[in-house]
């Protein structure tokens, strides 16, 4: 009878232990479910610090948990901390790895925010790294192609960058930013035409018209049209961008820009002149200086001359602009010089007989940077470029004088910007060479 109460008395004790061991996990499991719900929750709710104080309470008791990690990695982000962030995410994926429940895909979205926020705190090294680890376990993943191609082009690797897109874009045909992106690594890599398919591809299939990514694209679509030397096409485009507050400015200068390679000068300048109330100071000043520069190079200098005091009036310290006034100042001091320039052939063979009083002429030769006239007893070169005679020049005038007059002996050389400093009329034996200054007379004086 003892016995048995003894017996009794051991198994009640053990069926007590037993429940309560139970109890205990049951506890202990509630503890765990309710404080990563509480964490959950907290960051649902954008409550970052909230969760980042209840995962830090909880990982004492469970430092190898990776969800806790992630959970910290989460509300350091929330908390603009990336740094830190980086710091959790990464310690997440090693715990994971560590605990033998990192599958692919887990390890592969830990990496991808690993990356987004290298990415963000300007560590384009240690970004593209994870983009590539994501890459080598999935290489058809679109988020790391794009990315890591974004990082390649910014660091000037077209070429890794061009692999990764071409993939991306074959892949998926209505990834639009990717299509754009792969048309600014043709264009680095010259070439256009590929560059402008891409972007028509996009302008043809994307459905909202007037956003501004669309914008963007037509105005690198304007670009390419230009390269390949379709201009009026590259000004239709811009065009389509003078409504667009971010485009106008930028788009108005390529048109004008276009204009001026299209050889239509006075479109260039009358757009200019429609717009010019709208534009910023040194947006109007660019405008004028591509106009004033393509006048110059077709030796219409007076109308350059004209630009140029008109951005020195709006910008004096605009480029080289005071450097040129300085230089060609002579040509507002002597405004009779305009003949000296002028293309109407008829009126300037009159007044340069006039400047050298010279009765009759019995032969004229014009080229395009010089005239020379023969009198019957002297031959006269009149250089006729804005510029001071270089010793090319001077070896395609003799050139011109020995074929065109063999039996002259000497020819006399006038220049209203004189000789290149490198340059002594000494070394050239037939040429009389006329200082600018009693040029300038013999011109004041005709």
């Amino acid at each position: 009878m003892e016995w048995l109460n003894v017996s009794l008395f051991i198994w009640i004790g053990v069926a007590l232990f037993l429940v309560g061991l139970g109890v205990f996990f049951l506890i202990r499991f509630l503890t765990r479910d309710t404080a990563l719900t509480g964490i959950e929750k907290a960051l649902q709710g954008k409550h970052y610090k909230k969760a980042l104080s209840l995962a830090q309470k909880y990982a004492v008791q469970h430092p190898d948990n990776y969800i806790l990690k992630y959970y910290m990695a989460q509300a350091y982000e929330g908390l603009g901390d990336y740094a830190k962030a980086v710091e959790y995410y990464e310690k997440a994926s090693v715990a994971a790895s560590m605990s033998g429940t990192s599958e692919d895909t887990i390890a592969m979205q830990m990496y991808l925010k690993i990356a987004e926020l290298y990415n963000k705190i300007k560590r384009k090294k240690e970004a593209l790294g994870y983009y590539v680890m994501v890459l080598d376990k999935n290489p058809n993943n679109s988020k790391a192609l794009y990315a890591a191609a974004e990082i390649l082009y910014d660091t000037k690797n077209y070429r890794k960058a061009r692999e990764y897109l071409e993939i991306l874009v074959k892949m998926k045909g209505d990834h639009f930013r990717g299509r754009f992106l792969l048309a600014k690594v043709y264009l680095q890599s010259s070439m256009i035409s590929e560059a402008l398919s891409q972007l028509e591809a996009i302008t043809k299939n994307y459905k909202v018209s007037q956003d501004t990514f669309i914008q963007s694209v037509r105005f690198l679509q304007a670009e390419c049209y230009s390269r390949l030397k379709n201009y009026q096409k590259a000004i239709d485009t811009y065009r389509l961008l003078l409504d667009v507050p971010d485009y106008f400015e930028e788009a108005l200068v390529k048109m004008v820009d276009n204009y001026v390679k299209f050889n239509r000068l006075k479109e260039a300048e009358d757009l200019v002149s429609r717009y010019s109330n709208r534009l910023s100071k040194i947006h109007l000043a660019d405008a004028l200086y591509i106009i004033a520069a393509q006048y110059f190079k077709s030796d219409e200098i007076y109308q350059a001359l004209r630009l140029w005091e008109r951005i020195y009036k709006t910008i004096p310290a605009y480029k080289d602009v005071k450097n040129l006034l300085d230089t060609y100042q002579i040509l507002i001091k002597y405004p009779q010089l305009e003949t000296y320039f002028s293309k109407k052939e008829a009126m300037l063979e009159a007044y340069l007989q006039r400047v050298i009083k010279a009765r009759f002429v019995k032969q004229t030769v014009k080229e395009e940077a010089y005239w020379v006239m023969d009198t019957g007893d002297t031959i006269h070169v009149f250089f006729r470029k804005p510029l001071p005679i270089t010793e090319k020049d001077i070896v395609d005038i003799e050139g011109t004088v020995e074929r065109q007059f063999p039996a002259s002996s000497s020819y006399t050389l006038y220049s209203i910007f004189g000789l290149h400093s490198t340059i002594s009329p000494s070394k050239y034996q037939k040429m009389l060479y006329v200082e600018p200054t009693k040029f300038l007379r013999m011109i004041e004086e005709a």
